[in-house]
């Protein structure tokens, strides 16, 4: 064979062998490139649903059983102006704080005071940046078939010492309005006198529906409480004031394992907004001015 024979019939024969290989070549080129284009279509549809459930994450939030209904008012607000959803679990502070510590999975804790966010914060369960005070709550005194409206304290204590009714309130140690309920108890020298008319309820929402259906006389609970779901039954209560009981320092903590910090952030500054500052003020809780 003559070498450079071999050389024109790659370079000029219109058909043969050497082009039906060219032909293959060009098909295999675009068979490569459809099947590229496809896994590129396909990675991009394994995309679509993390970014669907970036949009609609859910935000686990506890809260302390006294503010759960006002946090249920908070919420649609922040559903609202916000990419996240919230689930909410309620118990007392303390039962919410023994949870934590035994690894429930939480984005958030509203409790009802500064006691156990400073216990989660030792404990190195709360991220250093999300920490914040969102309301002051006001204990109050609730009354069946009595006025307590504008009482002093001597005249509660009067009343109470004379009556043989019962009286309820939060465990105090688990629920920070339960502990202010015992700390005026015995500032008005009641604690002892009502030792055995106490009925202890597992958290604050317990106790307004022991008053509510008729088992107590008198109940502990918080004005927000009061006003989201018995201020309409007629009844009068008594503002226990703050010299009687330990401050109720509201704040809520951005947990150290959530696994959704920036929707968990957005909503710890949500809770200082102007929107909901009205609506607590609303419920009966103090802001920061």
């Amino acid at each position: 064979m003559v070498p450079g024979a071999d050389a024109a019939d790659r370079l000029t024969a219109p058909s043969g062998a050497r082009r039906q290989s060219g032909t293959l070549l060009i098909t295999l080129t675009a068979a490569t490139r459809e099947a590229q284009a496809l896994r590129f279509r396909a990675f991009l549809l394994l995309l679509l649903p993390w970014t669907a459930c970036g949009a609609e994450e859910t935000l686990r939030i506890a809260v302390a059983a006294s503010f759960r209904a006002t946090l249920e008012k908070i919420v649609p607000r922040f559903e609202s102006s916000h990419p996240a959803r919230c689930r909410i679990s309620s118990a007392a502070t303390g039962v919410l704080y023994a949870q934590l510590v035994n690894g429930a999975d939480f984005d958030l804790l509203l409790a009802a005071d500064d006691q156990i966010t400073g216990e989660l914060v030792r404990a190195g369960l709360v991220r250093p940046e999300g920490r914040i005070l969102y309301a002051y709550g006001q204990l109050i005194l609730i009354a069946r078939g009595a006025s307590l409206q504008d009482a002093t304290s001597a005249r509660v204590a009067a009343l109470v010492a004379g009556s043989s009714g019962r009286i309820a309130l939060a465990n105090p140690a688990t629920a920070p309005y339960g502990l202010a309920a015992q700390r005026t108890l015995e500032a008005l020298d009641l604690w002892q006198l009502t030792r055995g008319r106490r009925a202890v309820g597992q958290n604050a929402a317990q106790v307004l529906q022991y008053f509510l259906t008729g088992n107590v006389d008198y109940a502990f609970v918080s004005l927000g409480q009061w006003h989201n779901g018995g201020a309409g039954s007629g009844h009068s209560y008594w503002r226990v004031p703050q010299a009687l009981y330990p401050p109720l320092r509201q704040e809520a903590v951005l947990l150290a394992r959530s696994a959704h910090r920036p929707a968990a952030s957005d909503f710890l500054h949500f809770l200082h907004s102007a929107e909901v500052r009205q609506l607590l003020l609303a419920d009966g809780y103090g802001v920061e001015p």
